[in-house]
């Protein structure tokens, strides 16, 4: 009795969850085997696709134990396409023919061993080849439509980013998904390095899908992911998804910015408070600042050296004028009615704001049709079309994320009125519980052209506190603050 190897194969996991076609291979090997009078002395069960040679590696394992063992004679297929199904490997089951070994096919009861059953074989190769060219081109094309339409069928979703039940349709992770957005929140502020990044992120509970550290390198990777911005990249070329970005493109920007090096954040170590906003009053520079004996602090001008003011000065002449335009709570709470009043009037500012991005969103989304039929055309270049095509679709995503600052619940410039009131209620308090990054900030949103000249200091207020130094001048006038009040939300 002859020995012979048994294979049989199916092409993927689900296939084989399936049982059906396995068992029934090894049911006709075993049937054609006692019918044959041929001795099964090893099986080897493949669940890979037979397309790619590297990617069976129980075939290529039956090759080599076949070629060490004397006493096995052949090797049962249940059929050619479950043998093989290219050319490469039809190459090397043909070369075993050619060697003596004796391969079986049970299904249609023959053998490749005589030149017609060879001849009838090579017919059949050649029909499983070209089953599988016309199949992965099937799928391609499957892809591509889907991609077109906004879904993401190509590869494993992003971190942030989970499947649904429907096949391409990725949702927000709604664990990691926040957390990504956090991340390129807090990278875009220059504060951070990777390595920082990944360490704080992963404090936070970010893990990536195999539940461990995101480290920092791999971070840069992430955040140069485009995916993130609701687009789609396919062979070079960019497609609006479906699914909800976790970043602006504003904030995509700044962040590619920080990663190329082109954004550099200041690192001070001292902590001066009122750092690089303070001008020469001679030359227009400005002044610098230093540290005298280890503690004391001062601006000098380092151009026309006119100009050396210590910190206290400043500080004390800048409080003395934001000191004069502090509201007692009465006018602060007229403010707060006025402001409120002014909410519902904006309503249909916002409603006309809204109809206009969404114009430019569907004057955008035309120009970009006509560049994607210029393309299909022939008339215009590859490059120009993939540079044209991912600006178009930046800009249909940054118009619709300002859409949604539009459409959000919160009014930002209410906000910014009960805030301005807060602070006119007792301008010297918000100075003091302000930290030291904060300080500078503040006053610069309320002073410009801050200017020393002699130790002496001199300014122009910001829009609308010029206006309520105005008020305060002046008696009460509800018209007056109405109109600073609508300054401050612009």
């Amino acid at each position: 009795m002859e020995k012979v190897f048994s294979y049989y194969r199916v092409s993927s996991k689900k296939q084989e969850e399936n049982g059906a076609s396995l068992e029934a291979q090894q049911k006709d090997n075993d049937r054609f085997a006692k019918a044959n009078n041929l001795s099964i002395v090893k099986e080897f069960k493949e669940v890979h696709s037979a397309s790619k040679a590297s990617k069976r590696p129980e075939f290529n394992l039956m090759l080599k134990e076949l070629s060490k063992r004397r006493d096995v004679t052949g090797i049962i297929f249940h059929d050619v396409d479950r043998g093989a199904r290219s050319f490469s490997d039809w190459g090397r089951i043909n070369e075993l023919v050619d060697g003596g070994y004796k391969i079986f096919l049970s299904r249609s009861n023959t053998t490749l061993n005589s030149r017609g059953s060879r001849l009838t074989a090579d017919v059949q190769m050649v029909m499983a080849t070209d089953y599988i060219r016309n199949m992965t081109q099937e799928i391609k094309k499957g892809q591509f439509e889907k991609i077109q339409q906004g879904l993401m069928v190509v590869g494993m979703p992003p971190i942030g980013y989970i499947n649904t039940e429907k096949a391409g349709v990725k949702k927000v992770d709604p664990v990691r998904g926040p957390l990504i957005r956090e991340a390129f929140q807090l990278y875009a502020t220059g504060k951070y390095s990777l390595k920082t990044l990944a360490e704080i992120m992963y404090q936070k509970g970010l893990r990536n899908l195999s539940d461990k550290k995101i480290e920092g390198s791999k971070f840069g990777y992430i955040l140069n992911n485009k995916t993130y911005l609701g687009i789609i990249l396919y062979k070079g070329h960019a497609y609006t998804g479906k699914h909800e970005p976790l970043t602006t493109p504003k904030t995509f920007e700044k962040v590619k910015q920080i990663l190329s090096g082109k954004f550099t954040p200041c690192k001070n170590q001292t902590k001066y408070l009122f750092p690089h906003i303070i001008l020469c009053g001679y030359c227009g520079h400005r002044l610098r600042d230093m540290t005298a004996k280890k503690k004391y602090h001062y601006y000098y001008c380092r151009h026309c050296r006119k100009t050396n003011v210590p910190e206290k000065t400043v500080e004390k002449q800048i409080l003395d004028q934001v000191n004069k335009i502090k509201f007692d709570s009465d006018q602060v709470n007229e403010m707060i009615k006025i402001a409120r009043a002014l909410k519902t009037s904006d309503k249909l500012a916002l409603d006309e704001k809204k109809q206009n991005y969404e114009l430019n969103i569907s004057k955008t989304k035309a120009q970009l049709d006509k560049l994607i039929e210029m393309n299909l055309e022939g008339n215009i270049t590859e490059d120009i079309f993939k540079q044209k095509n991912e600006k178009l679709i930046l800009k249909i995503r940054d118009l619709e994320d300002q859409l949604k600052q539009v459409d959000a619940p919160d009014d930002d410039g209410m906000e910014r009125v009960e805030r301005l009131a807060k602070l006119l209620a007792d301008p010297l308090e918000a100075y003091r519980v302000a930290n030291s990054e904060n300080k500078p900030k503040l006053i610069e949103k309320m002073m410009s052209s801050i200017k020393f000249v002699d130790k002496k200091l001199q300014f122009e207020w910001q829009t609308p506190f010029h206006l309520l130094v105005e008020i305060k001048k002046t008696p009460f006038d509800e018209g007056v603050l109405h109109c600073a009040l609508v300054r401050s939300r612009t």
